[in-house]
């Protein structure tokens, strides 16, 4: 019996829809397929890892690869490799870095998207590699060869996602949600340029899913988990609007009777289109808008000004939905002015935002272009111990979130790369002036998060206490508390929430 075991080694908190398209392509060819899904709530060890491997002994062992605990990671490939399973990977790491991949133990580099590069090494039983496009594989004689890139794909010949290889109870909220499966793709790629991005597994071509499939899937979810709030989880997606009107008008036509959210650019939305998406049951939209300073905007590739940005919050605003907004600081060449002139953006708009990405720190990811202009100055810095845990919040990525940052960064906002100065240097002033925007995005967050003026006080203060220890030695309530935590066994519930500024049924949206 062929079987396929994917493995999701870094823990994570909700399902995800990668494998699923994954699965769809195994079983396709006749393989059994088993997703192991590393969770903060349910978490895997190394030697759990290892005996799952051992029981279900797996013709492939596939791993899906991101920059974050790589270290760990390539070990525990380098013991299923000596037990003598083939291994395969991809993801975003594996696409950008396949040569260093390599070298840690896997046979066979999956790059860009995966689906038709995994159904050809299926029907030529994982040899005669030369013949796939889209792979990147160690010859007989030690050399690296990378095979020509394989051309993106119609969204309408993809598989459909399926859910059966995964053990679905690890991903229920205490609400009854299934964490990941609120998340419905409509298009693959993104138009967007930002020096802070790497686009390389989709690219910058948008495809569209085609409509009847997307409704299906909704449907499904909807009868089979009980799903009723949807994200459409595409970088852009109001870029094209006739697909959007189309979307909408589906929706109503089916009585699906769902509310759902989006994120999009601020020049991809117009009044007439808005209108239609809240009459469909659209109740938040997300943007990228990252910086309140137009040179900053310029340099980073952003494609949008400030005014473009602000006209378009107000215009969402004005309909009464909720606004979700990114904003990003810590880039080398921003000064003080730059965060100052972010920090007006956000009083100019501090009532109409619903939410603030609380995780706005600069990374600087291999294959962005940020990493490429700066990359002699940052050298791997993924593969150094200490950096393991470095991507988005850092307590989202760790196990033990006490022990990694404060009080104030897992509630307000986590300036642990800035302040504590992990990938560039900045002044005392610019650190002080991302710390105001910090304290001011927290504000605004806090009212979502605790109505109860009494509560929220209570823990504003808390924050500005945690902040003031943390200013005065920066490991102090990491190491106090983190021990106590430790003690107690406390486990964190941040990855039992939904998204922010999502919401788990459609009751919740007054």
């Amino acid at each position: 019996m062929k079987k396929v075991l994917l493995i999701f080694p870094r823990p994570i908190s909700e399902l995800p829809q990668s494998f699923a398209y994954l699965n769809s392509v195994f079983k396709s060819k006749g393989f059994v397929v088993k997703a192991l899904v590393n969770t903060f709530n349910y978490y895997l060890t190394d030697e759990d890892i290892l005996r799952e491997v051992v029981n279900f002994r797996p013709s492939v062992v596939g791993f899906n690869l991101g920059t974050l605990q790589l270290l760990s990671t390539y070990t525990l490939i380098q013991k299923i490799k000596a037990l003598g399973y083939l291994v395969i990977a991809g993801g975003p790491h594996a696409t950008t870095c396949p040569e260093e991949v390599l070298e840690n133990g896997v046979d066979i580099v999956v790059r860009n998207e995966g689906e038709l590069t995994v159904a050809e090494l299926c029907d030529n039983n994982f040899v005669n590699l030369e013949l796939i496009a889209g792979i990147s594989y160690k010859k007989q004689d030690g050399t690296i060869q990378h095979n020509p890139k394989r051309p993106y794909a119609d969204f309408s010949i993809l598989p459909k996602p399926s859910f059966d290889c995964f053990d679905v109870e690890k991903f229920i909220t205490s609400e009854g949600v299934v964490k990941g499966l609120h998340r419905v793709y409509c298009s693959r790629g993104c138009i967007g340029l930002c020096e802070y991005c790497d686009s390389a597994i989709f690219g910058h071509k948008m495809r569209y899913k085609p409509l009847d499939d997307v409704i299906e899937e909704i449907k499904f979810r909807n009868k089979e988990y009980g799903m009723t709030s949807f994200t459409i989880a595409d970088d852009t997606f109001t870029h094209d609007k006739e697909y959007v009107r189309q979307f909408c008008k589906r929706l109503k036509e089916e009585n699906l009777n769902i509310i759902w959210n989006c994120s999009t650019r601020a020049t991809s939305l117009n009044e007439e289109l808005l209108k239609i998406m809240k009459d469909a049951g659209c109740y938040l939209i997300a943007f990228g808008i990252e910086s309140g300073d137009a040179e900053s905007l310029k340099i980073m590739r952003k494609g949008i000004t400030v005014e473009q940005s602000s006209k378009a919050v107000e215009l969402v605003a004005k309909y009464g939905l909720r606004i979700f907004a990114n904003f990003m600081a810590g880039f080398p060449w921003e000064d003080v002015s730059h965060i100052k002139n972010t920090t007006e953006f956000i009083k100019k708009h501090f009532n109409d935002v619903y939410v603030y990405q609380v995780s706005g720190c600069l990374v600087p990811y291999p294959g962005t272009g940020i990493y490429e202009s700066y990359k002699e100055h940052l050298g791997k810095w993924w593969l150094h111990p200490d950096f393991q845990n470095f991507g988005q919040q850092i307590h989202q990525n760790s196990t033990e979130p006490y022990k990694v940052n404060t009080y104030y960064q897992r509630v307000l906002y986590d300036d642990t790369y800035i302040w504590e100065e992990k990938f560039f240097k900045y002044s005392k002033e610019y650190k002080k002036a991302v710390k105001e925007m910090a304290f001011l995005i927290g504000r605004r967050n806090l009212i979502n998060d605790y109505p109860n003026k009494f509560k929220r006080f209570v823990v504003y203060q808390l924050c500005k206490l945690s902040r003031f220890v943390y200013e005065l030695n920066t490991n102090i309530e990491k190491k106090v508390i983190g021990t106590i935590m430790g003690i107690l066994k406390h486990k964190s519930l941040f990855h039992d929430r939904m998204p922010l500024g999502a919401v788990p049924n459609k009751e919740k949206i007054k």
